[in-house]
């Protein structure tokens, strides 16, 4: 790999995207939208870094333990917040998805 080629690759973020709106009922949240409206929760350096964090919250979203502690709220359900969150994408910052 040459020099330049190197410094492109370390140039691009992984991002966390998340259907827009989070704090709406999930009846808000359009899971179909285009990519290029949805947020942008969180990024990171590598592909593997951002996977690893998502697995993270869908085991947690998943754990009935979990879900009886935290009662949902505004117009939440606990099967609406897994489908919200399986539906979360890592995406790199060159995807032309992310265009507007």
């Amino acid at each position: 790999m040459n020099p330049r080629h190197a410094a492109a690759l370390a140039l691009v973020v992984w991002y966390l995207m998340i259907p827009s709106p989070l704090m709406a009922p999930p009846n808000a949240s359009n899971l179909n939208a285009p990519l290029s409206t949805w947020h942008k929760y969180r990024g990171w350096g590598t592909e593997a870094d951002c996977q690893n964090y998502i697995s993270g919250v869908r085991a947690k979203v998943r754990d009935p333990e979990v879900q009886a502690k935290y009662p949902m709220e505004n117009g939440w359900t606990w099967p609406a917040f897994v489908d919200f969150w399986d539906a979360a994408k890592c995406v790199s910052s060159d995807d032309p998805r992310l265009a507007k």
